[in-house]
């Protein structure tokens, strides 16, 4: 929690510049990018889920 916070710190700071100052803006850049990973995995299970929930309802047959 502690590199969180000083990343933090540096935003309310300095801005991004200050955060490239002190060596934390690859820190930053790699953790926003582990976390929209993150995100683009789970809405991928997601569509991965609902297309085989449309498969399997279109692949039964109607009622007569």
């Amino acid at each position: 929690m502690g590199s969180l916070e000083g990343i933090l710190g540096a935003l309310l700071e300095g801005g991004i510049g200050s955060l490239g100052a002190d060596g934390l803006l690859d820190a930053f850049l790699g953790s926003a990018q582990g976390i929209l990973q993150g995100a683009l995995d789970n809405a991928g299970d997601l569509i991965d889920i609902a297309f085989g929930s449309i498969d399997s309802f279109s692949a039964t047959t109607p009622p007569a």
